[in-house]
């Protein structure tokens, strides 16, 4: 897989607190004329699976959120160095028994959440397994079963 390396600017998005950076046209091209590339990425040696989209911005770009620049230590205005290349590994997300449990006894919820998307599964995941307490973990497997029914 051939990948590129490059360095770049995180760039405050307008109105949330999030970051991007932009991929140099040169790499596009490489690419090709594709919206939505699943991407393998390193920033400063963090490792990050994404996508690089439009955005409704003038160029292709990579979003940088909150736990990416909480992990490399940058800020929007900050260089960072860059390697992607294309990500064609299936995404899966590793499931926590409990909240396959709680899943499982709901198999509607379970069919919605299997549609979610990779990044959607991963976010539910990451919230619950970030818990403290045991009861914080049971409230947000509860919950999270709500979220997924809306």
């Amino acid at each position: 897989m051939k990948q590129f390396s490059f360095d770049a600017i995180i760039i405050k998005h307008p109105t949330l607190n999030s970051g991007y950076i932009e991929i140099p046209d040169e790499i596009m091209k490489e690419f090709g004329d594709r919206h939505r590339i699943k991407v393998k990425a390193m920033f400063n040696g963090f490792e990050y699976r994404g996508l690089i989209v439009k955005m409704g911005l003038p160029n292709h770009c990579i979003g940088i959120n909150q736990q990416v620049r909480k992990a490399i230590r940058k800020n929007p205005g900050d260089k960072i160095s860059v390697t992607i290349e294309e990500d064609l590994e299936e995404r899966a997300v590793s499931i926590p028994d409990d909240f396959n449990q709680s899943l499982t006894q709901f198999p509607e919820t379970f069919e919605k959440f299997n549609k979610l998307s990779y990044t959607h599964k991963k976010e539910y995941v990451n919230w619950i397994s970030e818990a403290k307490r045991p009861e914080t973990r049971k409230n947000r497997i509860e919950k999270a079963i709500t979220m997924i029914n809306v």
